[in-house]
């Protein structure tokens, strides 16, 4: 039969009470990361819709919603473009790599990304043929979107999971 003493079950004891507490500091830890990641993918695209609204709005002023002609634009419309491609294209890295919360940015500006996405399709498929890594990131981003709107996906994934 095997007895305790009073140091062992006092060890014992510290030994729950230690793992206790790592348990809930790595849950804490865990949602601070998540509301922080969430936090700064709402800010950052704060940031750059400050940008990219006026180079949008002077594309759907001449083309509306519909796809750009590339025969129709003229050299500061192309440098815009590329301009705007470029900041999606960080954007987009940061999402696919899980800098960024897809989650929140697809809440935020799913939609508007794909209609960019179709808008500047030519584009983007013009420069792809030219190089294939041309604006990769945001390519794949766009289908993500797409596919899981046609899923009809509706979750609450972007809600907060790590917190109380």
């Amino acid at each position: 039969m095997v007895t305790l003493d009073i140091d062992s079950i006092i060890q014992i004891l510290i030994l729950s009470v230690i793992s206790l507490q790592l348990f809930v500091l790595n849950k804490t830890f865990k949602a601070d990361h998540e509301r922080r990641k969430k936090q700064s993918t709402v800010e950052y695209i704060n940031k750059i819709r400050r940008y990219y609204r006026e180079v949008t709005n002077k594309l759907i002023d001449e083309f509306g919603d519909n796809a750009i002609n590339l025969d129709q634009i003229n050299a500061t419309v192309r440098n815009d473009i590329k301009e705007l491609l470029s900041v999606l294209e960080h954007m987009s890295t940061g999402v696919n790599t899980g800098v960024y919360d897809f989650e929140i940015l697809n809440r935020m500006s799913g939609s508007f990304l794909v209609s960019r996405y179709h808008q500047l399709y030519p584009y983007i498929s013009h420069a792809q043929r030219k190089n294939p890594t041309f604006y990769i990131e945001f390519d794949r981003l766009c289908k993500i979107i797409e596919n899981k709107k046609k899923a009809k996906y509706e979750s609450n994934e972007g809600n907060i999971k790590h917190s109380c």
